[in-house]
This record gives C-alpha cells, structure tokens and sequence, in this order.
C-alpha cells in the first residue's frame, strides 16, 4: 500500500477545520500522513490543530511564521512530504470516507496516468447539498478553468512540474493543472467523493474578481497551447470564460478563437444585447434564470427588493424555494417575462444553451449577469 501526503493548508479555519481534519482521519486508506500549514492564523486553529497532532502520529503540523499565502504554503507543506502520491485539500471542505482509497487504487491500477479526479458536491451556507455541475471530464480541462477539488497525483509528476507558483495565488491550481497536464495523462472518475463548501467566507467568494483577473492572465499567457489541445467544441466557453473578465480585450482576440470569422449564433446575440444596454440598467425588477451559485451571487449584489423571481431549467429546482424566492420554470417565466429585465445567473458552460432558448422564444430583455458585474466600475464583492 503506497503512502499518500495529503497537504492542509489554513489560515483562520477553526469554523469548519475539525471536520475537514476528522474526514482524513475516516479513509479506509490507511496509509497517509496529514501535513497541515498553519499560515498564521489568529483564532482557534492553531489549537485545534495541534490538538489533533497530539492524537494521531500520521499528523504533521508547521506553523508559518510570517503569512505566506496558498501557494507558498502548498509547497512548504509538500517539501515535508514523504508519500507517494499527492494531494492536498481545504479547511472548510471534506473528504468521503474511501475518497484515498478510490484514486489511489486507480493510480496504482493504471500507472499511464498521473493524476485522477472525482466529482464533488456542493455545500451551500444553507444546507443545500447539490452535486456540482463544475467538475467536468478531461475533455472540457482545456476550456474550464477547475476539474475540482478532489484528485490525487505522483510524487515522480510533482517533482518533474515544480512547485505552485506564487505569483499565481488565487489561480495557483490552475497554473499547476495545466503544467501537470504537459507532463501526464489526467483521468476523470465521475464519482462523488468530496464536499466542497460554498460560504462568503472563501476566498473564491470573497475575492471572485480577483481569481478571474488571475484566471484571464494565465489564459492569455498559455492561449497557444490551450487553444491546440482544446476540443473545437469547448472553444466557446473558453471565451466567454474570458470574455466575462475583459470583454474588450478577449473580443479582440475572437479571430484567435474562430479564425474562419464565422462567430457561433450564441455569442453574436449576447454582444448585441450587450452593446445595447448601459450599465447599471434600469430600476426594472429582475428575473434571475439560474437558481445556482450565479443565482446567489446576483441576489446578493441586487437586493431582495428588486428580485421578482428566479427561473431555471432544472426540475427538481421549479417549484421550490431559494431564499424565500420562487423558482420558476422556463415556461412561467415566459409568460410574464415582458414586466421584467432578465439576468441570465449561470456560468459559461449553460450559457450558449440558455441563449438560444431566450432568442429561439423571442426573448430579447436579457444581459449575462457575471460579465456585466465584472466590466462594471467600482464594484469590489458580491
């Protein structure tokens, strides 16, 4: 049985670092050591932590004197490593009981590739579970910018990659990712195997534009490559991924993405209605089509006040409550649509769908909610 280091690094984590340490503790895989980076944290982790390392001899602890941020403390923590195999994970999320045990039996069972993933779910402030829809296949890596939070690789990769690099923090996995996927094949095992926590606490919520900004930078710095090894299919996303964030600047990179100048149906109309709107719209009351993580970012940047409803494809989301909000299907929407401005509350990959539903419905009253926040002036958080 081969040993796997897992890496936790933790800056103020004592809400949730109990569970987070407790899931390593449950893996039917016994052979781990945990290595956890405590970057300078002013409340209760620090004894939360070393209580835990008193308990359980396969516990490391290293308390960071100065704040070094992610990556820096990534890779102070995997200098420490002695495993393997890879991986780390955060103090507000958790593992399955046999998540190791999976992907490491994977690894060792297919030594082709270097490094596995597992889907994950997602958990909302209110207790909403929800399977997540951002963890995709190996093919759709080139054009998202995540394939999750749960996934184990080689030593022998990590050592032929390098370490995170700092001057990526906040998109320090994806820069990582993709060096790693130079070097190995990836795999995509679609069991669910982790919870990812969504709270206003996190850095991916509380320093969103700061992530994209870095996200965009990495994108067009490795757009050669990403656009030679991308499915022509997931080019779309990727601009839309960009586009979001620099909308000017991406746009003037279209010929780079459709070089024969022939624009997909779906992005020709949203840079209609995007050049027909001036930002912030008007006063109208709102329907948010997206009842997701989008959906809940835009109620809190608008207000209650202004949401009339949401809307959403999914079934088993019509019909209910979000936040005391109905949800309405695509039908009801359409009924009463013309009384309102509609904020398309969905990432890149539902949109192109979610747009030719609206124009194939004469539904023209609608903006991309996350692209008009990002190019907006003076708007630091959701």
């Amino acid at each position: 049985m081969k040993k796997v280091s897992i890496v936790l690094p933790s800056y103020n984590g004592e809400q949730y670092i109990e569970q987070a340490i407790q899931s390593v503790l449950d893996q039917s895989y016994l052979n781990w050591e945990l290595i956890i980076v405590n970057d300078c944290s002013t409340d209760g982790t620090a004894s939360i932590i070393n209580h835990y390392m008193r308990k359980d001899s396969r516990i490391q602890v290293i308390h960071n004197t100065e704040n070094q941020k992610l990556p820096r403390s990534l890779n102070i923590g995997f200098r420490r490593a002695t495993g393997d195999y890879f991986t780390w994970t955060s103090d507000d999320n958790y593992y399955d009981p046999d998540a190791i045990e999976v992907m490491a039996s994977f690894l060792e069972e297919n030594p082709q590739y270097g490094l596995v993933y597992c889907d994950m779910n997602d958990l909302y402030e209110d207790g909403t579970l929800l399977r997540s829809n951002r963890v995709r296949s190996t093919r759709h890596f080139y054009s998202g910018s995540y394939f999750g939070a749960c996934f184990l690789y080689r030593r022998q990769v990590a050592e032929a990659v390098g370490e995170y690099d700092p001057d990526m923090f906040l998109a320090e996995d994806y820069d990582f990712f993709l060096r790693l996927g130079k070097q190995a094949k990836l795999y995509y095992l679609p069991e669910c195997k982790y919870t990812y926590r969504i709270h206003r606490e996190s850095l991916s919520q509380t320093k969103t534009r700061q992530v994209w900004e870095q996200l965009w930078k990495l994108r067009r710095r490795e757009l050669n490559y990403l656009l030679e090894e991308i499915d022509p299919a997931e080019k779309v996303f990727l601009f839309l991924d960009m586009w979001a964030c620099r909308g000017d600047e991406t746009w003037a990179l279209r010929n780079r993405f459709f070089p024969d100048g022939e624009l997909p149906r779906q992005i020709v109309c949203l840079k209609n209605r995007t050049d027909a709107i001036v930002y912030p719209r008007n006063g109208k009351p709102l329907i948010l089509f997206g009842a997701g993580e989008h959906g809940r970012w835009a109620l809190n940047y608008f207000g209650r006040k202004r949401i009339y409803c949401f809307a959403d494809n999914n079934p088993k989301l019509t019909g209910t409550l979000l936040e005391n909000i109905p949800v309405l299907s695509f039908a009801q929407m359409k009924a009463v649509h013309t009384d309102y401005e509609i904020a398309l509350t969905v990432g890149s990959r539902f949109l192109p769908e979610i747009i030719t539903q609206m124009e194939d419905s004469e539904i023209t009253n609608y903006f991309w909610f996350f692209s008009t926040w990002m190019n907006s002036e003076g708007l630091e958080t959701l």
